[in-house]
């Protein structure tokens, strides 16, 4: 294989989906697919990786890592959790 070099600029990081990774969040259309069985394997995202809640040690392990940039989403179920209701909580919490 040739030999190649990234450019000075260039930014090495991560990205995460917020189902896939957040957890816990009984508001989400996904969590109800799996309640019902839906989701592949019987798979859900009832736990995923607790990263809502770890989203600070996360972060360290991103930095330890020497990322340069992390791209991630909010579930927005979490931040309006029913029609005309927002969540200060959900807000605040990143």
């Amino acid at each position: 294989m040739k030999a190649f070099s990234f450019p000075k600029d260039f930014l090495f990081g991560s990205a995460t989906a917020s189902t896939q990774i957040e957890g816990g969040d009984k508001n989400c259309n996904w969590y109800h697919w799996g309640e019902q069985g839906k989701i592949k394997n019987n798979e859900s995202c009832f736990t995923a990786c607790d990263h809502y809640n770890r989203v600070e040690e996360d972060t360290q392990l991103l930095k330890d890592a020497k990322h340069d940039i992390y791209r991630f989403s909010i579930e927005w179920s979490r931040i309006q959790p029913k029609k005309d209701e927002w969540s200060q909580e959900g807000i605040d919490h990143y």
